[in-house]
């Protein structure tokens, strides 16, 4: 596949790495997400974080995770992924709609989104993301959360600093500022 093969429809958004399209595939009409990536200039290890987005979301099948369809290199210049076009937009909208009316998300709500970003699944595969944020977060027309942009993503190959494992204790009661319980 090449860029011959898609009619990008419009922008969706520009981050420092890439810029992201709506495209319809000719061949059938079907609508994607396209990130296109320019690697002309990039020095190496950029170029390895663009392709590690790509191993990491052609490894993981996941309801909660961007699914991926293919990627290419157009003219030894640019990479290219096409993904599943998520049509709710991202929750970085979703965000700045409500700051804009000056209303809060409900409860229930932020639970919705919160529960899927920690359902993608991505740390039980030793991947973690490292740019967790609402524009990372891409929504169905039914509100699942999808995660997306993993340019930034590492595979953790030898935890044996148990970073992907580290839980958090509850501390022991204190009483006042001054430390442990003296009585």
């Amino acid at each position: 596949m090449g860029l011959k093969d898609f009619e990008i429809l419009h922008r969706l958004g520009k981050g420092s790495f890439g810029t992201v399209y709506k495209c319809r595939r000719v061949s059938d009409g079907e609508i994607y997400a396209m990130k296109r990536v320019n690697i002309s200039h990039m020095k190496d290890a950029e170029i390895g974080d663009a392709l590690t987005e790509i191993r990491v979301l052609a490894s993981v099948r996941h309801r909660n995770v961007v699914p991926f369809l293919e990627s290419f290199v157009e003219k030894g210049r640019e990479l290219v992924l096409v993904l599943d076009f998520c049509d709710g937009g991202d929750l970085a909208a979703v965000v700045e709609q409500a700051r804009k009316a000056r209303r809060l998300l409900g409860e229930a709500k932020i639970w919705h989104y919160a529960v899927q970003l920690v359902d993608g699944y991505l740390h039980g595969r030793s991947i973690v993301h490292r740019d967790v944020k609402p524009a990372n977060a891409f929504l169905t027309a039914k509100g699942e959360v999808r995660i997306g942009d993993l340019n930034v993503s590492k595979i953790v190959k030898d935890d044996k600093g148990g970073l992907m494992k580290t839980q958090i204790a509850v501390p022991k009661p204190t009483t006042g500022l001054g430390g442990p319980d003296q009585t």
